[in-house]
């Protein structure tokens, strides 16, 4: 998940709007991308050596539709869900920054810097905690998508097919099945995510001159001396390291899921059924 953040003063109508075409313009370019990581995580991830492996195979086994796999659900269902994740982050954080210490306090201004890593890592977590309620049963089907090939006989024909079929095989719960494991690797995704990128604004202020509030660190009340391009190399910078350090957590969430769909599939032949 990558989400730039620009962030000035709007009503509540006009941050849903951006936050959901900004969501959409990243799904459409990131999502080949995305598609080749389910494949290198997924069951068949021995076929493909590397990325631009699963792009060429893919590409001239399935073409560009190949690619785009999931891309309809993650569409309608990442944009809510992206407004509730940016939404709930600004909320908590506004809430939880640290005020400016008091002059000569020397205690609470060796505290700032601790005090505004736990707002960051905090706001994000919650944000991950409330958006996974509309972004697991989306990675559940977009993943599923993703993962199976053509000539597959028992496969989804596309999204409706696959979230009715999970509904009624598996039931409503198994969209939620992945809420814990989504939670232990995005949870701390998107914690890190914030914490590098308050981090990566305050390194990229053009002027070089230290946030407003000097003892406790970096903070979002000048983003405006940024320009579009710094906060997007602020925004690939932190998504970088954050995945860096939460890529097995993410390896292990998608397994798991892949793991109970062949069960239930498993299931489901066993009966006679499929």
């Amino acid at each position: 998940r990558l989400f730039v953040k620009v962030r000035v003063p709007m009503e509540l109508p006009a941050f849903v709007a951006s936050s959901s075409v900004a969501s959409m313009v990243a799904r459409c370019v990131a999502h080949p991308l995305d598609t080749c990581k389910a494949r290198l995580q997924g069951p068949d991830r021995r076929l493909y050596a590397h990325t631009l492996a699963v792009l060429r195979r893919t590409w001239q086994q399935e073409g560009l539709r190949g690619l785009y796999r999931g891309f309809g659900v993650a569409v309608l269902g990442g944009a809510p869900a992206a407004t509730v994740y940016l939404l709930t982050y600004e909320k908590a954080k506004a809430a939880w920054l640290p005020p400016p210490p008091p002059p000569g306090d020397a205690a609470a201004a060796a505290a700032g810097p601790v005090r505004v890593f736990a707002a960051h890592f905090g706001a994000g977590m919650l944000a991950e905690a409330m958006s996974c309620v509309l972004f697991v049963p989306v990675d559940v089907i977009k993943e599923r998508l993703q993962v199976q090939h053509t000539g597959v006989s028992d496969r989804y024909r596309g999204t409706a097919d696959a979230l009715r079929r999970i509904w009624r095989q598996e039931g409503l719960r198994s969209l939620y099945r992945g809420y814990g494991a989504t939670l232990l690797s995005f949870g701390p995704y998107s914690a890190f995510y914030f914490v590098f990128y308050e981090q990566f604004k305050h390194w990229l202020r053009r002027d070089g001159a230290a946030p407003q509030n000097k003892n406790t660190g970096p903070n979002d009340t000048d983003n405006n001396e940024l320009s579009f391009g710094a906060l997007l190399l602020a925004a690939c910078g932190a998504g970088g390291m954050a995945s860096l350090v939460t890529n097995p957590l993410d390896l292990v969430k998608l397994r798991l899921q892949i793991q109970r769909r062949n069960l239930a599939a498993a299931a489901v032949g066993g009966g006679g059924g499929g």
